[in-house]
């Protein structure tokens, strides 16, 4: 049996961070466990690549994203958000917070997703919010090839705030083999 004595240290800290309206019970939010079971799920998937989070913070607002392959997820968490395992299908998540009193509070946004090949080509990438027990995420899903590079631009405007925020980040999605 492998250690995973650091994997309850950084649950612990997504928890912290994702959900500060709560104290650490059992009695988690839905949200809230559809993340660590994301989480738990690539960690414990033989041969999966875990999925990077990439963030950007403008003033009191930050905003996450991360991206994995559908076939990387649990299938009770991939079929409760409406998610079809295929070896070609990926899953970007994005959250988006606000900084009050040295906590992270996630908010309701407008978040817009696109995801271009090496070529140029754009996908829209269809966003839609999961808002369960007062913790907001945001979870769109897109077809990719084996191997290929994406490079995915996400806008959010926080419905309280007076900003945009902007993240890219590149990404390569394999298929489990």
């Amino acid at each position: 049996m492998p250690n995973i004595s650091w994997m309850r240290t950084a649950m612990n800290a997504l928890y912290r961070q994702a959900n500060t309206r709560h104290a650490w019970h059992p009695s988690f939010s839905p949200a809230f466990v559809i993340s660590v079971m994301l989480l738990v799920g690539l960690v414990m998937a033989p041969g999966a690549v875990l999925a990077q989070s990439h963030s950007v913070s403008e003033g009191p607002y930050v905003l996450r994203a991360s991206t994995v392959s559908s076939e990387s997820l649990p299938e009770e968490t991939a079929r409760a958000n409406g998610i079809h395992h295929d070896p070609r299908r990926g899953v970007l998540n994005v959250m988006v917070a606000e900084k009050k009193d040295r906590a992270l509070l996630t908010t309701h946004a407008r978040v817009h997703a696109d995801a271009r090949d090496l070529t140029g080509q754009r996908r829209r990438i269809p966003m839609r919010e999961i808002d369960s027990n007062g913790s907001v995420t945001y979870l769109g899903t897109y077809d990719f090839v084996e191997g290929e590079v994406i490079d995915f631009l996400i806008e959010a405007e926080p419905m309280r705030g007076d900003r945009k925020l902007r993240l890219t980040f590149r990404d390569r999605l394999w298929t489990e083999k």
